[in-house]
């Protein structure tokens, strides 16, 4: 009967073991996965931010997914699906009164991966440029912008695609000075 009780209780120990084991190296191909999925979105993100201190449109929206839509957090877009046809009409009209760009960055917060081919992105981007001045006045403004984004990449035959981008927020300088599209 001991030798059964101690066989039995090697057996648990064993499979307990193998169990432990695999748990740590499901939990390391997930890192690791997770990590992978971040650093190719990642360059996505890099190759997509120069295209926009380029002003090359094309480029710029290779990162879209042509189900792409944009939750913007703007007043003046509340009711309007703001679709990938959209969003390159609106950087154009951006992009025609930039007088420079100085400063484009955008950088990932944290990722989450719930299957293989979708990744939850937290982004934070920083604007920094001169446009000219409304109706036609002289000079130019300096606009210094950040905006906080949660974003849906899914995973296409092509790579990673942005399918939804989600505005949660940020702030905007007018020469320096807070500026309140709301208030305007």
């Amino acid at each position: 009967m001991t030798k059964a009780l101690f066989f039995f209780v090697a057996l648990l120990f064993a499979v307990a073991c193998n169990n432990s084991t695999n748990t740590t190296d499901d939990l390391a191909s997930s890192d690791y996965q997770k990590l992978k999925i971040q650093s190719e979105i990642g360059k996505i993100i890099r190759q997509s931010k120069d295209c926009n201190k380029r002003k090359d449109i094309e480029c710029f929206m290779a990162s879209f997914d042509s189900s792409f839509i944009l939750e913007s957090n703007e007043s003046a877009d509340k009711n309007r699906t703001i679709v990938k046809d959209s969003i390159k009409k609106d950087i154009l009209r951006d992009w025609g009164i930039i007088a420079k760009m100085y400063e484009v960055e955008q950088w990932i917060d944290s990722i989450n991966v719930p299957s293989p081919d979708t990744a939850i992105v937290f982004t934070n981007q920083f604007y920094h440029r001169t446009f000219a001045r409304p109706n036609n006045q002289p000079g130019e403004d300096d606009i210094v912008s950040t905006q906080k984004h949660k974003e849906t990449w899914i995973k296409r035959q092509s790579g990673w695609k942005q399918s939804r981008v989600k505005e949660l927020g940020g702030a905007i300088y007018v020469n320096g000075q807070p500026y309140n599209p709301e208030e305007k």
